[in-house]
């Protein structure tokens, strides 16, 4: 919290004093910290936002769970006396949603062996789709994720890829999660060792733990997506998704770790709620170049 006594301000980050006024945006005087190197003002307030950080953390968070937007209209009225349009809400979702993405997205994550790939078909508006998604099955990391209108074995490769490059390695093994017609045009792309799981009921049995995973996994995103009506809009929630997954949220069977965790991830930002506050990124050699996510 900002503390002005007097003529002395301190940062609401580190508490430091060593701060200088740095410009102001509607009549609302702005600071630049000397020893965080951010950027601030004199309130509790997102920056660049006139509503206090938590109500934006509870629409991002409600929301990646699968909460409706009535919903999280609701709870905002109800817990908060705040009552913003739709219009607001999907506009911070999709800026916020960005800003995530751009904050996550050059970690490289310490995976297993052994790969899951994944199939699931959507609906968005009259069109059928293909999600293609690549896990790994140690840490539970979501390491790429691409759409197709159809069963291609294009997009798999470069999903693939994706993934290899995310991980900075390929797996000793591919578990994959798909129709098995499909699976044995797949298994030519890769060159290590390929296994096929499905849920036909004599697999059950020996896959119980790997399907219920799978299957739960897909049931989660699925709250959000289904809703989704446009290609452009369901790649964007996609990646805010699958950020959402990684990073933010803990899972039972990694002893309450989120899977970047697992994966020896080390990052600061735990929560919406670090996000939203976080002003941006600068280059610590040049007041110049702050700029603002």
């Amino acid at each position: 919290m900002l503390q002005e006594t007097g003529n002395t301000v301190q940062c609401k980050y580190c508490g430091s004093t060593s701060v200088f006024r740095c410009g102001s945006y509607n009549t609302v005087q702005r600071y630049l910290c000397r020893s965080c190197r951010r950027k601030f003002k004199p309130d509790q307030n997102a920056f660049y936002m006139r509503v206090p950080p938590e109500y934006v953390a509870r629409v991002m968070e409600m929301y990646y769970r699968g909460f409706k937007i009535t919903e999280i209209k609701t709870a905002l009225k109800n817990d908060f006396g705040f009552n913003p349009s739709r219009a607001v809400l999907y506009r911070w979702i999709y800026n916020f949603s960005d800003r995530a993405f751009s904050y996550f997205k050059n970690y490289v994550p310490l995976t297993g062996d052994v790969w899951l790939i994944g199939e699931e078909i959507k609906k968005i508006a009259d069109a059928r789709y293909k999600t293609y998604d690549i896990i790994d099955l140690k840490t539970r990391f979501l390491l790429a994720t691409q759409i197709s209108r159809n069963r291609s074995l294009v997009t798999v490769k470069s999903l693939y890829e994706d993934a290899v490059q995310k991980a900075q390695k390929s797996p000793n093994m591919v578990t994959v999660f798909m129709v098995y017609s499909f699976f044995d045009k797949v298994k030519k792309l890769f060159k290590c060792q390929t296994e096929h799981v499905s849920m036909l009921p004599k697999e059950l049995e020996y896959n119980l733990e790997l399907i219920e995973f799978i299957v739960g996994f897909y049931d989660d995103r699925s709250r959000l997506l289904n809703r989704v009506k446009k290609e452009n809009i369901f790649k964007k929630m996609l990646d805010g998704w699958n950020i959402h997954y990684n990073y933010l949220t803990p899972q039972l069977r990694l002893h309450g770790q989120t899977p970047a965790e697992a994966a020896g991830i080390q990052y600061p930002m735990k929560s919406w709620g670090n996000i939203i506050v976080h002003p941006g990124e600068r280059d610590p050699d040049n007041f110049n170049n702050f700029k603002t996510v």
